[in-house]
């Protein structure tokens, strides 16, 4: 955050790192000791609709059982002041959309990562190449979910990752071949 190496200035020295980049953790008290779990919560947008504002409360719970929780999603959006103000870092990485490695090096410090949202399928598909990293994709869809499940493609994307639908009606459109939580 030097106001004298602007955004342009960055564009122009990293060619090979075009991607929007930014990390909100001033906020955050280094000296505090995290003894939970280090987790990943990966959103498609920081929004104040629904499936965002889970993984704010996920994020949350993550924290009051000694957690360290980070939140990464494409975009910024209204709802990283609030993440702020619960003491979430805060991650604004385009390049989570477009497969790249440096991405899939960050992934690996973290206990578990939770993938938001059938919208992230192809995170869940490049973080799921990572030996040993758990990895649980939320699904709040419904309907959509068929058209993903019918793709055989997709099916081998999802082999080690963990399901979890927000409801048993979210539940219903995904294979019975599949285990997954409600």
């Amino acid at each position: 955050s030097d106001d004298y190496f602007t955004d342009s200035m960055k564009r122009v020295l990293y060619t090979d790192f075009q991607f929007k980049y930014k990390i909100f953790a001033s906020h955050i008290n280094p000296s505090v000791n995290y003894t939970g779990k280090d987790v990943l919560f990966i959103s498609h947008e920081l929004t104040l609709t629904g499936a965002p504002r889970m993984l704010y409360y996920a994020a949350q719970a993550v924290k009051a059982h000694g957690g360290f929780p980070v939140i990464v999603a494409p975009e910024d959006g209204p709802l990283r002041a609030e993440l702020e103000m619960a003491g979430i870092v805060v991650i604004v990485d385009s390049s989570i959309d477009q497969n790249h490695f440096l991405f899939q090096g960050f992934a690996r410090n973290f206990d578990v990562v939770v993938v938001n949202t059938i919208a992230q399928s192809q995170v869940v598909e490049q973080l799921s190449e990572i030996d040993g990293l758990r990895i649980i994709w939320w699904l709040h869809e419904s309907k959509a979910f068929k058209d993903f499940f019918d793709n055989i493609s997709n099916r081998k994307k999802i082999n080690g990752v963990q399901l979890v639908c927000v409801s048993d009606y979210a539940r219903s459109f995904v294979p019975l071949s599949y285990q997954v939580h409600v």
